[in-house]
């Protein structure tokens, strides 16, 4: 698997934001089993290129956020996250409700949108701002979740939301891995707390646009 653990703040993490050309004779066979490649038997660089550009230039690879995020969110989008259902899905010993709440079928567009869990993470975190939370009704992915959300926000905070879109999802997942590997539970304002700090880490390493949405994100 692709590496999603946790980004330093070292400002090299945020030196991403120039996405490598694509081969044009890339092996597509390859490119199909992306998430089993070995370093080695392609660029790692050409690689990531390729993921982000297929996710959406304009709000991936423009989105100033640690290049593991980005590689997270392609994942996600991707539903290829080691939820409870793919799990299942491959045969696996896997718990099939919710790490975050316990009252759905675990999947990555519950754990990140959905969950009644991460709905208060997010509540805590738009309301302050001033923007809205875009409804999940009838979304299929993680981009249409984002583009919902983009398109309902002056374009003014848009390139800030991006970064913080990524920073909150990034810290949910990591709140469900730390329930499902460690056994550590924490609240909603906890994990609102750690985006903050985050959030912090981010600007210092270049996401101006994320300390420039205007209002101060309440614990």
């Amino acid at each position: 698997m692709l590496p999603t653990e946790e980004v330093g703040s070292e400002k090299r993490s945020m030196a991403d934001s120039q996405v490598p050309a694509v081969a044009p004779n890339l092996d597509c066979g390859i490119l199909r089993r992306i998430d089993t490649v070995v370093p080695g038997q392609i660029g790692v660089a050409v690689v990531i290129g390729w993921m982000l550009h297929v996710l959406d230039q304009h709000t991936v690879c423009y989105t100033k956020a640690p290049l593991r995020v980005k590689i997270f969110i392609w994942l996600a989008w991707r539903k290829r996250l080691w939820t409870g259902d793919r799990r299942q899905r491959h045969g696996l010993v896997a718990r099939e409700s919710c790490f975050l709440c316990d009252a759905a079928v675990e999947t990555c567009n519950h754990i990140l949108f959905e969950c009644s869990f991460a709905l208060q993470v997010w509540n805590r975190v738009f309301t302050p701002l001033g923007l809205s939370r875009p409804s999940a009704d009838g979304c299929v992915s993680v981009l249409e979740w984002w583009q919902r959300a983009r398109s309902a926000w002056p374009s003014s905070v848009r390139k800030g939301g991006n970064s913080l879109l990524l920073l909150v999802m990034w810290m949910l997942w990591k709140e469900r891995n730390a329930r499902c590997f460690r056994g550590d539970f924490a609240t909603a304002d906890a994990v609102v707390s750690r985006v903050v700090s985050a959030a912090s880490e981010w600007v210092s390493a270049g996401a101006s646009a994320l300390g420039a949405l205007g209002c101060t994100i309440r614990e």
